[in-house]
């Protein structure tokens, strides 16, 4: 892993999660967003070097294949765990909306966040060894 490329990675976790976090209290409230896209995560995952995601141009049936061709890849199960991780810190943070964005009230907290997805961000260059090391 590039260690100088790693706070970089972080930091556009983070800034995905302060905008999940916040609009997913505002759900809460009955307050629905659309088309507000933020897609740090599919940047960070093309910077360790995961193929694209190519799942749409596939139709499953499963009689029809025994087994995934080769050419297949999703990132769901990357990003499903991302979405796990964001959820569970949220529940313990508070986010608000200052000036100058968005901010994590408490600095502790913000250092909590950091660290899970900097444990975040290993993990995935250890999926990309793996990934790696299969072809």
């Amino acid at each position: 892993m590039n260690e100088r490329l790693k706070p970089h990675l972080i930091n556009l976790l983070f800034e995905e999660y302060k905008v999940s976090s916040f609009l997913w209290k505002l759900m809460e409230f009955g307050v629905t967003m659309e088309r507000l896209n933020i897609n740090n995560y599919q940047i960070v995952l093309d910077m360790i070097g995961f193929p694209a995601d190519n799942s749409f141009e596939y139709d499953f049936v499963p009689s029809q294949y025994v087994k995934t061709p080769d050419s297949y890849f999703s990132r769901d199960w990357l990003e499903n765990v991302f979405a796990d991780i964001a959820m569970q810190l949220s529940e313990n943070s508070q986010i608000i909306l200052t000036e100058s964005g968005l901010k994590i009230k408490a600095e502790e907290d913000e250092m909590i966040v950091k660290r899970a997805l900097s444990i975040h961000i290993d993990w995935l260059f250890e999926q990309w060894k793996d990934l790696i090391s299969d072809k």
